[in-house]
This record gives structure tokens, C-alpha cells and sequence, in this order.
């Protein structure tokens, strides 16, 4: 009798993702990609924008098969009401994806 393997899902929620340069992101595109490697479907849910300006050398988690779905943000950077506004805003609409 054949074994089925099958992939366990993980939607992984980060408002700052790929191609971010910031190391908070760049940890969790190692994690996924890890995750990744060791059989798991992964699906990450991010922001448009960036935390810093600048693209992340790193490997791009769609190499290995990671699909990223971008949820549109505010610019951020000058006005603290858009940052509250984004932080009350990201996670109510990746759960309106889920």
C-alpha cells in the first residue's frame, strides 16, 4: 500500500515581508522558506509597503513554491495616524481573506 504524503498548511500572517529589508522580515522569510523545505504549504499574507527602504538580497521565498499575497497598506512614514490606522486595518483584512 502506497503512502500519500501531504503537505500541511500554514497561512502565515507578516505586514512586512519580502523583498523587506528589514531583519524582522528577513527572519520570517527564513522561517517560512525552512518550513518550506521540510514539506509545509505555506501561504504568506503581507502589506505593500516597506519598514525600510532598500530590497533584501536574500532568496526569494517563491523559489520555493512559498505564494504571497500582498494586502494594500498606507504610506506610513510621516503620519503616526496612518501607522495606528495600518495596524488596525492589516489584520482585519487578512482575516476578510482567510
Amino acid at each position: 500500500m502506497k503512502k500519500i504524503l501531504q503537505k500541511n498548511k500554514i497561512i502565515f500572517a507578516e505586514q512586512y515581508f519580502y523583498p523587506e529589508k528589514w531583519a524582522g522580515a528577513q527572519l520570517t522569510r527564513d522561517i517560512v522558506i525552512m518550513l518550506s523545505k521540510n514539506n509545509w504549504n505555506i501561504n504568506v499574507i503581507c502589506g505593500t509597503n516597506q519598514y525600510l527602504s532598500g530590497k533584501d538580497k536574500g532568496e526569494d521565498p517563491r523559489k520555493y513554491g512559498i505564494k504571497i499575497t500582498k494586502i494594500k497598506t498606507f504610506n506610513q512614514k510621516r503620519f503616526i495616524i496612518l501607522r495606528i490606522f495600518n495596524l488596525v486595518i492589516f489584520p482585519s483584512l487578512f482575516f476578510m481573506r482567510l
